[in-house]
C-alpha cells in the first residue's frame, strides 16, 4: 500500500491503508454496505461520495464519484474540507502553559483515518515542542490494537481513556498505560496494557498471554 500520489509522483497524502484495517474498508468506501459498528440506517449513506459532493467542494457536486477522482485535477477541491477539519498545528505552547493535558488514542484497525497519521502528528509536535520529554508531560498518544474508527472492532475494544485523562488533569497522575480488554458475550476474553507511544507492549516470555500482567513495556528508542 502506497501513499496517494499524482502523475508526477508528488505525495498528496502520506498515510495509506494499513494491514488490519480491512474490516472497515467496505463501509467507508462503498455505498450500500453497512459500516461496522454503525446502525443499519447508515448502510446507504455513500460516505465517500457525500463527502466529495457536500463537504469537500459544494461547487463541484458532479465530481461526487470517488472512483472518478482525478489525482492531478481534483485535490484542490478538497481545500474547503481542509479548512474545516484540519487540526495540524503543532504549536501547543499556549495550551501547555495553561496546564492543559491531551490524551489522544487511535485504533490500529481504523479504516477511515489511519493510526499512522496520529503518529505523524505526535512526532511533529515532539519536534516543535523540543523533544519527547517536553511533550509527554502534557500530551500522550495511545495506539489500541484492533479498534475501529471511534470504537468497536475485532480487537481490544474495552478501555477507559476518559478516567485516565480525568486523573491526569484532576490528580496529576500521568497515564503510563491503559488497560485494554476484549469482551465476548459479557466475558473478558483477553487483556493487554497499551503504553504511550512509542513504548510497546512486549510479552515477557512467561505467564498467560491473555493476561495483561504477562506484558511489559518495551521502548524501541532505547535499543
Amino acid at each position: 500500500m502506497t501513499p496517494a500520489s499524482n502523475s508526477k509522483g508528488e505525495v498528496l497524502y502520506a498515510y495509506p491503508y494499513l494491514p488490519g484495517t480491512e474490516t472497515q474498508w467496505e463501509g467507508w468506501n462503498y455505498p450500500g454496505v453497512p459500516t461496522p459498528g454503525y446502525p443499519p440506517r447508515f448502510a446507504n449513506m455513500d460516505l465517500p461520495g457525500q463527502y466529495l459532493r457536500y463537504l469537500a467542494d459544494q461547487t463541484k457536486r458532479e465530481r461526487g464519484d470517488p472512483l472518478s477522482f482525478d489525482f492531478d485535477r481534483d485535490p484542490a477541491s478538497l481545500d474547503r474540507a481542509r479548512r474545516i477539519y484540519d487540526a495540524a498545528s503543532v504549536d501547543l505552547r499556549a495550551f501547555k502553559a495553561r496546564d492543559g493535558k491531551i490524551l489522544l488514542w487511535h485504533g490500529w484497525a481504523d479504516g477511515s483515518i489511519m493510526a499512522t497519521s496520529s503518529i505523524g502528528y505526535y512526532e511533529d509536535v515532539m519536534k516543535y515542542m523540543g523533544g519527547r520529554k517536553q511533550t509527554e508531560d502534557f500530551f500522550r498518544l495511545f495506539l489500541v490494537p484492533g479498534v475501529h474508527h471511534g470504537g468497536g472492532g475485532p480487537g481490544l475494544t474495552d478501555f477507559d481513556a476518559l478516567t485516565a485523562l480525568e486523573n491526569w488533569v484532576e490528580k496529576g497522575e500521568a497515564p503510563d498505560r491503559l488497560l485494554a480488554c476484549r469482551p465476548t458475550t459479557g466475558v473478558v476474553e483477553r487483556c493487554r496494557p497499551v503504553f504511550p507511544y512509542p513504548i510497546l507492549a512486549h510479552y515477557s516470555g512467561k505467564g498467560d498471554p491473555k493476561q495483561a500482567e504477562s506484558f511489559e513495556p518495551f521502548d524501541p528508542s532505547h535499543h
